[in-house]
């Protein structure tokens, strides 16, 4: 099964590529899925036709005859999270200083989109290695496609594992959905830190409802880069 697509800059994650969580969603959908692994290969590119194929439990996206993304339909075996409630994870984000964000237009984070653009998911610190932020999704539909709440998953797990003004991209991402949030719905989302070596860091994030319960984890692969290796990136995505 293959198909096209086109994804457009309301779902950029850095300015020249889409937001990674939110790839890994569109090929869960294309999958039928709501649990896989998706590697990361390449950003993928903004604005120009991509070709998404499938067969049996795997899933990819290629732009131009390069892989972007792979992905295969597994499950997490561990659903836990840490407890914040909406409340601390409120304070928490009211106290984040986006003057050295690294990608102000990010769909899922970025302190520049539109008060009704984007998911304006800016977590701050509760505890040593961990971050939270409240979430009220808002949609047109009753509830949020897998794609957003991939998406919702990616950030926020970034920022327990970087530096203020650092930049990191997404390498690869695990997710599983229990189930998708209602719009309207008072959820926590939290991210924390497993391990870093060197340049990669390992970090995982929940959504979690008022009563404690799970709809949703990711563990996580980024790759922190500096501003020459960005700019070559950049460069490459728009060969």
């Amino acid at each position: 099964m293959s198909d096209t697509i086109v994804i457009t800059d309301d779902f950029a994650g850095p300015p020249f590529a889409a937001n990674g969580g939110y790839v890994a969603g569109i090929l869960a959908e294309h999958l039928g899925v709501s649990s896989a692994h998706v590697a990361l290969r390449a950003p993928a590119p903004l604005g120009r036709e991509l070709h998404v194929k499938s067969e049996g439990p795997f899933a990819t996206i290629e732009d131009r005859g390069r892989l972007v993304a792979s992905a295969a339909a597994v499950s997490l075996t561990d659903m836990s999270a840490p407890r914040v409630d909406y409340i601390t994870a409120a304070l928490a984000a009211g106290d984040v200083d986006t003057t050295h964000h690294p990608f102000p237009q990010c769909f899922v984070c970025g302190p520049e989109r539109n008060v009704d653009d984007g998911l304006h998911l800016l977590p701050g610190h509760v505890a040593e290695g961990v971050v939270a932020v409240p979430w009220r999704p808002s949609s047109a539909a009753a509830r949020v496609s897998t794609r957003v709440v991939a998406a919702a998953l990616d950030c926020p797990s970034a920022f327990a594992v970087i530096e203020v003004g650092e930049a990191a991209l997404l390498a690869s991402m695990t997710f599983q959905i229990a189930r998708t949030p209602l719009v309207g719905e008072e959820l926590v989302v939290t991210g924390w830190k497993r391990r870093i070596s060197g340049a990669k860091r390992w970090a995982a994030t929940a959504i979690t409802g008022p009563d404690g319960e799970t709809l949703a984890k990711a563990e996580t692969l980024w790759l922190a880069v500096d501003a020459d290796r960005l700019g070559a990136i950049k460069e490459a995505v728009a060969a």
